[in-house]
């Protein structure tokens, strides 16, 4: 692999030991809000029937779409798709090791979902081309990706130059935007995660704060390749 960036190579060198921590961040209740919210944003875009999550990470995205789908997996990280193929045998060929700087598998798929890696990548123009070249005529990538990015205001021109036109893009998450409220907002916020932490705040009330300030938040972009 070539070119890749210190985060990517980040994941690439995990070791098991430090994935089961990454579990453990992952398990608290804010995150299953978060989840929600990305499967309530993602879910009504995604076109089958062959979908692949990359990357997998900690395998908190794909498992919610293989009722509907037929689902594929990629990660730069080998432990992680070690641990998809462990939990899913019954798909376990469809997890392969890749990064988006090189994706040496010919499948080709209706959808890829590529959740908060991307602003990570060193070389996205050559990530979207590769994305592109395993995306069906009328597939479609969807990936969040955050305002301050340095792609943020060349995105559509970006992914033209990749095959892909713009279908949609909006901001949510207003967790991703908390190292920019005001204090004020910052308490409450804090106290709204101490509050789902404890199991006292229901989604509903976490979801109405992101109707508020999600417009903070991160781009959810969805592009579609060319028939």
């Amino acid at each position: 692999m070539t070119n890749l960036s210190k985060y990517s190579e980040h994941f690439r060198d995990l070791t098991p030991e430090d994935i089961e921590k990454n579990f453990d961040q992952i398990a608290r209740r804010i995150e299953a809000f978060r989840l929600r919210l990305d499967l309530e944003y993602i879910l009504p875009h995604v076109k089958g029937p062959d979908v692949l999550d990359f990357p997998v990470g900690t395998g908190r995205f794909y498992p919610n779409l293989i009722r509907d789908y037929t689902v594929y997996g990629y990660d730069i990280s080998a432990p992680y798709v070690e641990r998809a193929r462990r939990l899913h045998p019954e798909i376990a060929a469809h997890f392969d090791v890749a990064s988006f700087e090189h994706i040496p598998h010919g499948r080709q798929f209706d959808t890829i979902v590529s959740l908060r890696v991307l602003n990570n990548i060193a070389d996205l123009p050559q990530a979207a081309k590769n994305i592109s070249a395993i995306l069906k005529p009328g597939g479609r990538w969807i990936f969040n990706y955050p305002p301050t990015g340095r792609h943020a205001a060349d995105m559509a021109a970006l992914m033209a130059a990749g095959g892909m036109t713009l279908v949609d893009a909006r901001r949510y998450d207003a967790h991703t935007a908390m190292g920019e409220f005001s204090r004020p907002l910052a308490a409450l916020y804090t106290r709204l995660r101490g509050g789902i932490e404890g199991g006292f705040v229901p989604y509903l009330v976490f979801r109405i704060f992101d109707a508020l300030f999600g417009r903070r938040g991160t781009i959810l972009w969805i592009f579609e390749k060319a028939q």
